[in-house]
């Protein structure tokens, strides 16, 4: 009950976002699931040499919505949705605004010489899912 007064609560602009969020989580969701980042890295994008262009004030407002919404929504789906799906997520619904972003993949070597990863998208100087990732992840690819 109190989600839904939480949820009704919410103006009708950010309810369509966290929508839109959860869409795109279940979309990232099948292309992984599918295996279709070994064949073509859909949502990924194209491999990038830099960094994120800047961003006027407006567009940070922007993706700082779109950070929440992505973030709310990881929290509220039935399944486990990880930094991956919340990069590709997050990196579609920038994308559908006119927003540049890089989402990285990094690694590192984690306890009893286990591999572990991580993915993490930035627009501009805003870090907008997996959160600025600890200093000893290498990155290993970033996608613009």
């Amino acid at each position: 009950m109190r989600r839904l007064n939480r949820w009704l609560d919410l103006p009708p602009a950010r309810r369509r976002l966290l929508l839109e969020a959860a869409w795109q989580l279940l979309r990232a969701r099948q292309r992984i699931l599918l295996g279709h980042l070994r064949r073509r890295r859909p949502g990924l994008g194209t491999p990038a040499a830099t960094g994120p262009l800047p961003l006027t004030a407006e567009q940070e407002a922007t993706v700082r919505q779109v950070r929440w919404a992505v973030s709310v929504a990881a929290r509220h789906v039935p399944w486990n949705a990880v930094c991956l799906p919340q990069a590709m997520a997050a990196k579609t619904m920038l994308a559908r605004r006119g927003i540049t972003s890089v989402l990285f993949l990094g690694l590192r070597r984690g306890r009893e010489a286990r591999v572990q990863a991580h993915a993490w998208l930035c627009s501009g100087r805003l870090y907008v899912t997996g959160y600025e990732p600890p200093m000893d992840f290498t990155c290993i690819a970033r996608f613009q």
